[in-house]
């Protein structure tokens, strides 16, 4: 096999971030492993079968208002990972990501620091 599967948690419902998780990236940075991800939470109650889940039900309406950028980081690729329990790129009131932040793209630049390429929206 060319791979080794590793999983990963990042959800969590009581965090920022944690209801649920995509768009990983992973950038060695140094002697560190740093993995951005995009992830959303709500209040609301699990979609249960049955349920009619669509684009107006107010958990997508929610969650999609909540995506926000995380940043987990480990010494290994495959883990353990440690992240914030706060997205490390929140929205910005009266700005073009005051909605939401999504997406995450790190550009690691020659000078130590990283551009982080992303999608938001007002």
């Amino acid at each position: 096999m060319p791979f080794k599967r590793s999983f990963c948690r990042l959800e969590e419902p009581s965090i920022g971030t944690g209801r649920s998780t995509h768009n990983p990236h992973i950038t060695k940075f140094g002697d560190k492993y740093l993995l951005y991800y995009m992830g959303s939470t709500h209040p609301l109650p699990d979609v249960v079968p049955g349920d009619g889940f669509g684009l107006e039900d107010p958990r997508c309406i929610v969650a999609r208002s909540n995506k926000r950028v995380g940043l987990a980081v480990s010494s290994s690729v495959f883990g353990p990972w440690e992240r914030s329990d706060n997205p490390i790129l929140p929205v910005r009131p009266n700005r073009f990501d005051s909605y939401l932040t999504s997406n995450p793209a790190p550009c690691l630049q020659e000078d130590g620091s990283v551009l982080l390429v992303y999608k938001a929206s007002i």
